[in-house]
C-alpha cells in the first residue's frame, strides 16, 4: 500500500473473496478491516466468484470507511472463464469519487 501511494496510485484490495483466505464471516470482516487500517483506499468488492455475502461485507466496509468500490471480471483472455463486462453491475452501484485527482 505503502508503494501504491509513494508511486501516486490508489491502492485497492482485488478481489478479497480470493485474496483473503477466510470463509467466516466474522474473521473475514476483521481482516478486510485490517488491510483498510494499513491505508487501503479501496475495495473491489463485485466480482465474478465473490458469493452475496462477501459483497455485502465488503459494500458495508467502503460505505463506513468512505473507500472506493470497484468491480472486476479478472478477464485476462481468451484461455480464462470470465469475460470483460460479465459483471453487469451500473457505475452508480460504484464509489468512484477519489479518482477525480486521476482524471485530467
Amino acid at each position: 500500500i505503502e508503494a501504491i501511494h509513494a508511486a501516486g496510485g490508489i491502492a485497492v484490495l482485488a478481489p478479497p473473496g480470493v485474496s483473503i483466505k477466510e470463509t467466516h464471516p466474522l474473521t473475514f470482516s476483521k481482516k478486510l478491516l485490517a488491510f483498510t487500517e494499513m491505508g487501503l483506499d479501496g475495495i473491489e468488492c463485485y466480482y465474478t466468484t465473490h458469493s452475496a455475502d462477501v459483497t455485502k461485507q465488503c459494500l458495508m466496509l467502503c460505505e463506513q470507511k468512505d473507500l472506493l468500490t470497484t468491480v472486476g471480471s479478472d478477464c485476462h483472455g481468451s484461455f480464462g472463464n470470465a469475460k470483460v463486462g460479465e459483471l453487469q453491475i451500473p457505475i452508480h452501484q460504484l464509489n468512484l469519487t477519489k479518482l477525480n485527482r486521476f482524471l485530467v
